[in-house]
């Protein structure tokens, strides 16, 4: 058996072309009504003001007054603690795997 050509790559590769194409295309076809409501859709975000531009508020140091009183509570105060006890944890088994390595080579180097 051989291995195909290049000849017959390129017609493998637009006859797939091609094949992906057709179902896009009858769908395409098959709806041609547009959406009936194409406004965009608001959302309410609790974070940004209403009653400020949001170029003024939109960067790495906010003007005062564009915080909202949505932020913070207990949810954000639950998330730093288990952040922090997390942390807390790894730095722990950190430093009991270097002590117990360091006895077990301590003791082998005294023999």
């Amino acid at each position: 058996m051989t291995r195909p050509g290049r000849i017959e790559m390129i017609f493998l590769s637009v006859l797939c072309m091609v094949l992906m194409a057709i179902p896009s295309q009858a769908l395409a076809v098959a709806d041609p009504e547009p959406p009936v409501d194409t406004r965009p859709v608001v959302a309410e975000n609790d974070f940004m003001p209403t009653d400020r531009s949001l170029s003024e508020c939109l960067s790495v140091l906010p003007k005062p007054g564009c915080g909202s009183e949505a932020r913070g509570g207990w949810a954000q105060t639950a998330v730093f603690i288990a952040l922090i006890g997390g942390l807390g944890i790894i730095g722990t088994r950190i430093v009991i795997g270097i002590r117990r390595r360091d006895a077990v080579t301590s003791h082998t180097a005294g023999d």
